[in-house]
C-alpha cells in the first residue's frame, strides 16, 4: 500500500507543480465486474481525496466511471461461467457507493484504518482516518446497453473504451 500512497501523491503534487490545479479534477475509471476493481475503487477514491487534503493541501473533484458486468459480453464467449457473482459483486459495490453518497451520518463519519493503531500511524488522517463526507462528487454507470447502435455487443476496446475517452475528452 506504501507504493500506491507514494504514486498518488507524486501524481497529485505533479500536476499542483505543473498545471496549477486547487481543485483537481479526478477521474476513477474501472470495472465492477470483476475482483480487483470492485475491491479497490472505494479505497481508491477515499485516499486520493484524503492525500489531495492533507498531504498536498489541496481539493479534488472526484468522478467514477465505471464499467458494469453487461458491457463485457461483446468480449466472453457464450456461457461464460462465473457471470453470476460478477453480477453478485456489481449490486455490492453499488450497495456500498449508495451508502456513502446518500444515506450516512456525515457527523459521525466511518472509519478507514489502513494500519492498527499501535503502528505510530494513529494521528495520520490519511491511513487512520475516517470518511465524513461523499467519496464520489460524480457517478457514471455503463454498460453499453441501448436500443440504437449498443456497445455491449464489442469487444470492450472496440465500443465501451472508446466511448469513455470521448466522455472524458468531453469532460476535460
Amino acid at each position: 500500500s506504501s507504493k500506491i500512497l507514494a504514486r498518488l501523491r507524486s501524481l497529485i503534487e505533479q500536476i499542483q507543480r505543473e498545471a496549477n490545479f486547487y481543485n483537481l479534477p479526478v477521474f476513477l475509471v474501472g470495472s465492477l465486474a470483476g475482483v480487483t476493481g470492485t475491491g479497490m475503487f472505494m479505497d481508491i477514491a477515499y485516499l486520493t481525496r484524503q492525500i489531495a487534503r492533507e498531504w498536498c493541501h489541496s481539493q479534488v473533484t472526484i468522478s467514477g466511471i465505471f464499467i458494469l458486468p453487461d458491457a463485457f459480453r461483446g468480449a466472453l464467449p457464450a456461457g461464460y461461467p462465473n457471470w453470476h457473482s460478477r453480477t453478485a459483486r456489481t449490486f455490492a459495490a453499488m450497495r456500498e457507493t449508495r451508502r456513502f453518497t446518500v444515506s450516512f451520518d456525515w457527523e459521525v463519519g466511518y472509519p478507514i484504518h489502513y494500519v492498527a493503531p499501535t503502528t505510530g500511524f494513529a494521528g495520520d488522517s490519511v491511513l487512520a482516518g475516517s470518511i465524513n463526507g461523499q467519496l464520489f462528487d460524480r457517478l457514471y454507470y455503463i454498460d453499453g446497453r441501448r436500443r440504437n447502435f449498443p456497445l455491449d455487443i464489442f469487444p470492450i476496446e472496440k465500443g465501451i473504451a472508446p466511448a469513455i475517452s470521448d466522455m472524458l475528452g468531453a469532460f476535460l
